[in-house]
C-alpha cells in the first residue's frame, strides 16, 4: 500500500507539473500573440505617423509655392509698372535733349524762353516721375515682405539707373 501511495503522489505531482507547464506554454503562446498584435500597433501608428509627416510636407511645400507664385506675380506686376515709368522718363529725356538742342540754335531770345520754359516742364514731369517711382518702389517691398517674399528686391538695372532708384 505505501508504494501505491508514494506511485499515486508521484503520478499527482507529474500531473500537476505537466498541466502547469501547458499552462505557462499556453500563456506564452498567448504572450507572443500579445506581443505580435502590440508590434502591429506600433507598426502602423509608426506608418500613421509617416503619412502625417508626408502630407504636413506637402501642405507645407504647397503653401511656400502659393506665397512664392503670389511674390513673383506681384514682383512683375510691380517691374511692369517701373518698366513703363523707366520708358516715360526716356521719352522726357529725349524731349529734354531736343529743347536744349533747340534753344542753343534759337535766333531770337523768344524762341529761346520757349524752349527753356518747355525744358523746366519738362525736368518737373521727369522729377514727379523719379518721385512717383521711388514711392511705389518703397510701397513694392512692404507689399512683397507683407505677403512672404523677400525684402531685397532686384529690379533690371537699367530701369535702377534711369529712375534713380536706391538699390
Amino acid at each position: 500500500m505505501v508504494p501505491e501511495i508514494i506511485f499515486g503522489d508521484v503520478l499527482k505531482q507529474i500531473t500537476q507539473v505537466h498541466s502547469r507547464h501547458i499552462d505557462l506554454q499556453e500563456r506564452k503562446v498567448q504572450l507572443q500573440a500579445l506581443e505580435r498584435q502590440l508590434d502591429h500597433r506600433l507598426a502602423m501608428e509608426d506608418r500613421r505617423i509617416e503619412m502625417a509627416e508626408v502630407q504636413a510636407a506637402l501642405a507645407r511645400d504647397v503653401i511656400k509655392s502659393l506665397i512664392d507664385k503670389r511674390v513673383d506675380a506681384t514682383r512683375s506686376g510691380f517691374e511692369s509698372i517701373l518698366l513703363i515709368y523707366a520708358e516715360q522718363l526716356r521719352h522726357y529725356q529725349l524731349q529734354h535733349e531736343k529743347y536744349v538742342d533747340a534753344e542753343i540754335a534759337a535766333t531770337t531770345p523768344y524762341q529761346a524762353d520757349k524752349c527753356k520754359d518747355a525744358r523746366f516742364e519738362i525736368d518737373k514731369q521727369m522729377r514727379n516721375i523719379r518721385k512717383e517711382a521711388r514711392l511705389l518702389y518703397r510701397e513694392m517691398n512692404k507689399t512683397l515682405i507683407a505677403i512672404g517674399g523677400a525684402a531685397s528686391f532686384h529690379i533690371q538695372r537699367d530701369i535702377q539707373t534711369t529712375l534713380m532708384l536706391e538699390g
